[in-house]
């Protein structure tokens, strides 16, 4: 006899189908950006530039490496998502969670060293930080719904004494 929790009902879905939507949607968004971001370099917004110094070139492409590592790992992570919502995983739902809080703290920290490093006017610090607002709110939801499947999962796991199959 398999046993299938009851899963816990988030807006219209359960949070098992929010985790496969949610890790999708990263998947998919990771992957376009990191295509997106190697036509940006490769096409050219840099042409025309020249940089005045060997450390503005090294500068330059230390901030391209580090840029596309956080958007292979944003991919990757969003893979790991979808093996551990598919598979019922719980240790991949706990490594994506730990990737997400730290992503989450990204978007507390970057307007806040916008704010007070670039101040212009407060009118426009006011509107360039609403993406970053729109963005942690969906982290934090993101977060929380992956938090309750992997509940589930243990749940689950500890009253059967296994992983169920999904």
């Amino acid at each position: 006899m398999e046993y299938q929790p009851i899963g816990r009902k988030i807006c219209c879905c359960e949070a098992k189908l929010w985790t496969k939507i949610i890790g999708w949607i990263q998947t998919v968004e990771f992957f376009l950006a990191t295509l997106s971001f190697f036509h940006f370099v490769v096409v050219g917004s840099f042409t025309g530039m020249s940089p005045e110094s060997g450390l503005e070139i090294i500068l330059g492409f230390l901030v391209i490496v580090l840029i596309l590592m956080m958007l292979i790992m944003g991919a990757a992570m969003g893979v790991c998502l979808l093996i551990g919502a598919y598979g019922g995983n719980t240790d991949y739902l706990t490594n994506w969670i730990n990737y997400a809080c730290f992503s989450l703290s990204l978007y507390i920290i970057l307007p806040a060293g916008d704010y007070f490093f670039n101040y212009i006017s407060s009118y426009q610090n006011t509107f360039s930080v609403i993406p970053y607002v729109v963005g942690a709110g969906c982290q934090a939801f993101f977060i929380w719904v992956v938090s309750i499947h992997r509940s589930e999962l243990e749940i689950c796991k500890h009253d059967m004494g296994e992983a169920y199959e999904i």
